[in-house]
């Protein structure tokens, strides 16, 4: 293959996101995340195929708390969308509706109302959510980045939340709880403004959420508006994500088991 040729090729590797997407890919591996690389699944309101980038799962050990025996396995499966970043994109911030999201923990969790163990959750936990976003590729939502990684995460999320263990063989599995994520290349040109205000600043935690209500048909084409917490990570601090979960959420989880 002559020089040309290569030059041709290498630019086609840089300038797709695949390159990203396999380097998350790479890394949720080497944590000891069983990866599934972009699933096609069925879009109840159109009929037609959609992709997400990554479906990952992993198994933590639920014991007895009074004899210390295995009781079985939390499956916890993270619905991934990556997306790179190359253009200013802000995200305005307010006060996160702590009944709705209280409400879903408890819905998708075996965590129960008014109880220590539920307040731990990280979704609970965080006072400030980002509710609206903007880029320079925002006149054009048919190919704004967040848009299209909430529509695609979020559908995947709907499809999958509740499917049996998909890369994990275990027979027991006493529960899967789903969260929906996505994973930026860095946050170098993502900046932040509260609601109501002008001033803006750079981005300056590790991950943050989105607060979405997403209209959309269920299995039986019935319109549904439901409340959903969205992950948005900063790849740099992926390790620092995966460790709040483990900490927060699944130590917590694993206690009401």
């Amino acid at each position: 293959m002559n020089k040309k040729s290569k030059d041709k090729i290498q630019e086609i590797i840089e300038a797709s996101g695949n390159n990203f997407h396999s380097s998350v890919i790479k890394f949720l591996r080497e944590k000891e995340w069983t990866v599934l690389i972009s699933p096609y699944y069925n879009d109840y309101a159109t009929d037609k195929a959609r992709e997400i980038d990554i479906i990952a799962e992993k198994a933590f050990e639920v014991k007895d708390s009074l004899w210390g025996r295995t009781k079985g396995w939390l499956n916890i499966r993270f619905i991934i969308e990556c997306k790179y970043i190359n253009t200013e994109t802000v995200f305005w911030f307010d006060a996160k509706d702590k009944k709705r999201a209280e409400e879903t923990v408890i819905r998708e969790t075996p965590l129960e109302k008014n109880n220590i163990y539920t307040q731990k959750h990280h979704y609970i936990q965080d006072e400030r959510v980002a509710k609206l976003f903007s880029s320079e590729k925002s006149k054009d939502l048919v190919n704004e980045p967040i848009y299209k990684a909430i529509n695609q995460n979020l559908n995947a999320m709907i499809y999958f939340r509740y499917e049996s263990p998909m890369l994990l063989q275990d027979s027991r599995i006493l529960r899967t709880v789903c969260y929906p994520i996505i994973i930026l290349n860095d946050f170098k040109k993502i900046f932040g403004v509260n609601i109501g205000e002008s001033n803006y600043s750079s981005i300056a935690s590790k991950f943050f959420q989105l607060e979405i209500n997403y209209a959309y048909l269920d299995t039986n084409r019935r319109n549904m508006n439901e409340y959903f917490l969205i992950d948005v990570v900063d790849y740099t601090y992926l390790y620092d994500f995966l460790q709040e979960i483990e900490t927060k959420d699944v130590e917590a989880i694993k206690v009401m088991m």
